[in-house]
């Protein structure tokens, strides 16, 4: 069983991990001195997209909501409505 587990992490690796520096430069033609040219990391940057993860979008509402979500500010909200119930301000 635990062969099988190496197996499937082995050939799930990339074929780049197996490479010598050298042939990866070599295929990903990539000067290892000068890197990218401009032209270059512009037309990848066109044919593969940037290498980003997109931000979630949040409502204000549940921004708002996280001020108040916590350890710190429920400690805070319990100090206040003791304080109130108690008249000591």
């Amino acid at each position: 069983m635990e062969e099988k587990k190496k197996d499937v992490k082995s050939e799930a690796m990339s074929p780049f991990a197996k490479m010598s520096n050298e042939d990866v430069l070599k295929n990903l033609d990539v000067d290892m001195n000068s890197g990218l040219s401009t032209d270059n990391a512009k037309q990848r940057l066109e044919k593969y997209w940037p290498n980003a993860l997109e931000e979630k979008k949040r409502s204000i509402f549940k921004q708002l909501f996280q001020f108040f979500w916590g350890p710190i500010p429920w400690m805070i909200e319990i100090a206040a409505i003791l304080s109130g119930v108690l008249q000591k301000w």
